[in-house]
């Protein structure tokens, strides 16, 4: 399994999405990780660092994935790649899959939003 995924791509922040992605993502230690660019928001990664201990929230299982996948990305110093509008991140000669996430730009006005 550890060279068969190529690709790991994660959708949203649900448990029906993430659940199982830290055991999935330390098998398939090769694949490259595609995630929607959020969860490189400072304030995402806040949100995961307060909450992915012991956490009894609705939140909890999704929190203690990300943090698990988070741990091992920077344990195996890589890289994950956000999702961003129109990246493409899988192509055969049968098709292409894109990413449907905003814009850089929409991505980047958003974080500010926030912060303001």
């Amino acid at each position: 399994m550890s060279t068969a995924v190529k690709t790991i791509i994660i959708s949203h922040w649900h448990d029906d999405h993430i659940k199982g992605l830290a055991q999935l993502y330390t098998r398939a230690a090769a694949a490259e990780l595609v995630y929607p660019a959020a969860f490189q928001d400072e304030i995402f990664q806040a949100f995961i660092d307060a909450y992915r201990d012991g956490d009894a929230s609705p939140f909890g299982a999704e929190t203690s994935e990300a943090a698990q996948v988070f741990k091992h990305l920077v344990e195996a110093k890589r890289t994950p790649v956000p999702a961003l509008a129109d990246l493409l991140f899988y192509r055969t000669g049968l098709c292409n899959a894109y990413a449907l996430s905003p814009s850089a730009e929409a991505f980047s006005r958003f974080c500010a939003m926030l912060v303001d």
